[in-house]
């Protein structure tokens, strides 16, 4: 008794921690480490382009994210077309969506046409521009400084880059981080021999001159065109126009600040090296702490490095040796049923291989190797059959269950064929079905209901098979009687609203024309596996294969096929249902994805995000009339409303 209550306290535990680490302040995030995502947890810089991709800037290579997924980027001897350095320090958008790269020993440009960078860029005498860069500044003419060893000008001619030296009046030797103010104000800043600020009319001014010894590592400008200077060593300073001078601002003393970043028109960022993150209210003029806990890491003692705020509103946090999280805008409303969740457990903790809700609105629930499930309304257990030795009793694993138009639940099995179950009892009767050769037909995957009352069924290695409802009794085996019908290994049907029925495969996908008495049949997809078929509200007919999405205009037999290059998490799409935004959701072994028809743009989401797990079920689907969509997995069951649902714009 003692090791089961030790057993339970440990699952209880468990289950907290895997929840709290979804949620924080009542937010989902992500956490992005150098166990997956990222080339290293060195991050000097976070960049998104006008296409809305998320660049990471680490000291061992660049990382690019999508949405979908991350590409790094590192130095490889002998192509001169790829990362000079894996030091990167900072990036800069040009006018024509080019990518402007500083790293350690210099600049280069990143083409997204090409997905290539260009040469080091080049000085005027022709000399390779050598510079350990600290940052860009884009000014607002267009044209571009860069500072560094060197305080210079840059241009773009076609694909190179070049330098230019700048004549000033301030000092342009190792120059860090530069602002252009609302006035026009050029504000260059000089490690810790202070700040420079150049006026239009070329006047100087020098600031922190007389302050040895500290380290000023942020320059920002607020809503109302104050500038402000982060230090490691003297906190948030601000300039004082008065006074002509910078003034501490009380309760950042301690502060050791390494970034400055908007919050809100009367907030900042206060980004720390070993403080975490801190908020300024301009207005106020108070200073509280941000705390973004975790249970990772206490971010009090975080050494936060760079914050953004992506374009659709996303936070995205630079923390030195840790990674970067991603706090989303909106929290995503994706909800759980199965073995990890706190309240009671009521699917067990098998894999869920089929979904359905009958007309009585309870939900039943198929699993490998547990029996089926009968869930309330109100997602409560209402009963449990497993299987047991008796001539009636229910398959231990469960596919395809489907309720026709006498009300009748039907099921298929891996082993035991095709059944009916008596949701009162539990009972199960079963249908004989038998391939060309008398044997038995021992596995039965999918089931659809025709108009003349047929009840099409898929079996997998016996071809196809249709019940007649209205009399009870006549079952015919496609494949034996319509030669151009003929496949054996089905995974999944269709009937679409033209009368058609469309039979998806091992061997391809098949349109069969219920209207013809002889079942002529057309063939799509040849010699592709063929894994859920849905139809969308314009007639189209959208095939999950193990090798991509395809797309069938049944009007002109035109076919369209997206894969992991357009945007999809992986090529092996599981199961699609659609909602009323003209989106398709996606399920894989490997996340789900939400496509829209309109744009062509995926939107992915993983674990992280709320899922039951990466991995989904082949088929494990349902829509409900009120818009909930069902999907099943290793882990239990995904189900939401496709209105709750965000995610980071996608730009395929």
């Amino acid at each position: 008794m003692l090791l089961i209550l030790i057993f339970m306290m440990r699952y209880a535990i468990g289950t907290l921690f895997l929840l709290v680490s979804l949620c924080t302040n009542g937010q989902s995030y992500k956490l992005f480490t150098t166990d997956r995502e990222l080339s290293s947890s060195l991050i000097n810089e976070i960049y998104q382009d006008r296409d809305g991709m998320v660049w990471i800037a680490t000291e061992d290579g660049l990382t690019r994210y999508d949405g979908a997924k991350f590409v790094t980027y590192k130095h490889e001897e002998g192509n001169a077309h790829s990362l000079c350095h894996n030091y990167v320090c900072t990036l800069c958008e040009v006018s024509d969506g080019r990518l402007l790269i500083g790293t350690y020993n210099g600049v280069q440009l990143y083409d997204p046409d090409t997905d290539s960078f260009s040469g080091l860029a080049i000085c005027d005498d022709g000399q390779l521009f050598d510079s350990n860069i600290s940052s860009f500044l884009k000014l607002k003419d267009g044209s571009v400084w860069v500072s560094g060893s060197s305080l210079c000008s840059v241009t773009i001619n076609a694909d190179s880059v070049l330098i230019h030296p700048l004549q000033l009046s301030v000092p342009t030797r190792f120059t860090g981080y530069l602002l252009e103010d609302r006035q026009g104000n050029k504000w260059v800043m000089q490690g810790e021999n202070g700040i420079y600020r150049l006026s239009p009319d070329n006047k100087v001014e020098h600031f922190l001159s007389d302050v040895k010894g500290v380290a000023i590592k942020a320059l920002y400008e607020d809503d109302y065109g104050v500038v402000y200077v982060g230090t490691l060593d003297k906190g948030l300073l601000k300039y004082d126009a008065k006074a002509g001078q910078f003034i501490t601002i009380p309760g950042t003393e301690k502060l050791p600040i390494k970034y400055v970043g908007r919050k809100s028109q009367d907030e900042c960022y206060l980004c720390t090296d070993g403080r975490g993150i801190w908020v300024y209210n301009i207005q106020e003029r108070t200073v509280a702490d941000y705390p973004f806990g975790n249970n990772y890491f206490d971010s009090h003692t975080s050494k936060v490095h760079y914050i953004l705020e992506d374009h659709a509103g996303n936070l995205w946090i630079a923390i030195y040796q840790k990674g970067v999280m991603m706090f989303p805008e909106q929290s995503n409303n994706f909800q759980y049923l199965g073995y990890k969740s706190v309240n009671e457990n009521i699917i067990g903790s098998n894999c869920i291989t089929s979904i359905f809700r009958d007309h009585e609105g309870v939900l039943w629930v198929g699993t490998d190797n547990d029996g089926i499930y009968g869930v309330t309304r109100d997602l409560k257990q209402k009963v449990h059959y497993v299987s047991h030795s008796g001539s009636h009793s229910v398959p231990s694993t469960v596919f395809g269950l489907y309720e026709d138009s006498r009300n009748d639940l039907w099921f298929g099995s891996y082993t035991c064929g095709l059944g009916k179950l008596d949701r009162r009892t539990g009972r199960c009767d079963y249908l004989n079905l038998f391939d060309t050769d008398g044997n038995k037909v021992q596995r039965v995957y999918d089931f659809i209901e025709d108009n003349d009352n047929r009840l099409w069924i898929a079996t997998m290695g016996a071809g196809l098979f249709y019940y007649d409802l209205k009399t009870g009794k006549a079952v015919y085996d496609v494949r034996a009687n319509t030669p151009e019908v003929k496949y054996d290994w089905i995974t999944s049907l269709l009937y679409t609203r033209d009368n058609h029925l469309y039979v998806g495969s091992y061997g391809g996908l098949k349109c069969i024309d219920l209207n013809s008495p002889q079942f002529t049949a057309k063939e799509f997809l040849s010699r592709h596996i063929v894994f859920s078929l849905y139809e969308d509200r314009y007639g189209n007919v959208w095939t999950g294969l193990s090798d991509g999405l395809a797309k069938l205009n049944p009007q002109t037999d035109e076919l369209t096929v997206y894969t992991s290059a357009q945007g999809l998490p992986t090529d092996a799409v599981y199961a699609i249902q659609g909602d009323a935004q003209d989106n398709l959701w996606i399920i894989t072994n490997a996340g789900m994805s939400r496509f829209n028809m309109q744009t062509g743009r995926f939107t992915n989401y993983y674990v992280d995000d709320g899922l039951q797990g990466n991995e989904f079920s082949k088929n494990a689907s349902f829509a409900d009339k009120d818009g909930t969509l069902w999907f099943g997995g290793m882990s239990g069951i995904t189900y939401f409303k496709p209105g709750e649902i965000v995610g980071l714009a996608k730009h395929w």
